[in-house]
């Protein structure tokens, strides 16, 4: 841990955003999801953060960590990687988004869009490694996805093509980069959000990194949709090229985040770039404080 939080009035990226942004979605409940978070809202963080500082539980150790690794300055980093997202701030920011789409009304501009829990796409490609089309079987958490029962906490009965055809996930690529995948199961094709696009310059090495998804994704649809025309034909790869770029490296995942929360949104990445991410960051931890630490 890099030492006590720092005091409140030390954290320049909180208040109001000034950036004004077109949100096209119908939603009443739709956010603004790069405003600054409340100066109040923040300190109910530090506030916890002061008071695991001083506790000798382990579990309070793994939040601090957890915490500070998103609120740390850069200049302020142990290491180089230090405040790098790792899976479980990737996890904790999927459950949040699928938390939020199931309030009434729900904040996002469709109700046919799905968040994939991170562990469950970490599955998904480990799973690919080991695949063997003669013997594979998907597993009760494939089947439990696809009907919109997992993760259990959230579950909603909402199943792919009936009521859903967009879903959302973190995708790890290179070993060491984040990307957001949007993949539209009607016209079968997968959108790649890539904020450092020379980690993996290649399309074709890009259309390897998601093989696991643009290969098994056709195989779930035959196995759920027995009425359906069964197909093998892979998933198509389009990379977007005119997304914000992260020109100081170390922040994908935080863009990452931010471009499936804009785009479930449905409003653009204006005012997105690496001088925002400050903020951004500071405002991620607050939200996964106030909306799912007791999961």
């Amino acid at each position: 841990m890099p030492g006590q939080p720092r005091q409140f009035k030390l954290y320049p990226y909180i208040g109001n955003s000034t950036v004004k942004r077109i949100i096209t979605g119908v939603s009443k409940a739709h956010y603004d999801p790069l405003a600054k978070v409340d100066e109040t809202k923040f300190k109910k963080l530090l506030d916890y953060l002061q008071t695991c500082f001083y506790s000798f539980s382990d579990d309070n150790d793994v939040d601090t960590h957890f915490y500070m690794k998103l609120i740390t300055p850069r200049n302020d980093w142990e290491t180089d990687e230090f405040g790098w997202l790792a899976d479980s701030h990737m996890t904790s920011a999927m459950l949040m988004f699928h938390k939020r789409s199931m309030r009434d009304p729900s904040p996002y501009s469709s109700s046919r869009i799905a968040f994939l829990e991170h562990w469950f796409v970490k599955m998904w490609v480990r799973d690919y490694k080991k695949y063997d089309p003669k013997t594979w079987k998907f597993s009760d958490t494939y089947k439990k996805v696809f009907n919109g029962n997992y993760p259990t906490e959230f579950f909603n009965n909402r199943k792919w093509l009936k009521d859903v055809d967009r879903l959302f996930l973190c995708h790890l690529i290179n070993g060491d980069h984040w990307v957001a995948l949007e993949v539209d199961l009607l016209k079968k094709i997968i959108h790649v959000y890539d904020n450092i696009q020379t980690v993996v310059p290649s399309l074709m090495d890009l259309q390897e990194e998601c093989r696991p998804l643009t290969k098994r994704i056709p195989l779930l649809l035959n196995e759920m949709l027995p009425d359906r025309k069964k197909s093998s034909q892979r998933f198509k790869i389009s990379r977007l090229k005119s997304v914000p770029k992260n020109e100081n490296p170390g922040d994908c995942g935080v863009y990452t985040l931010k471009y499936i929360e804009c785009k479930a949104i449905s409003c653009g990445f204006e005012g997105l770039s690496d001088q925002c991410i400050p903020a951004m960051c500071i405002k991620l931890a607050y939200e996964i404080y106030d909306e799912i630490s007791d999961l």
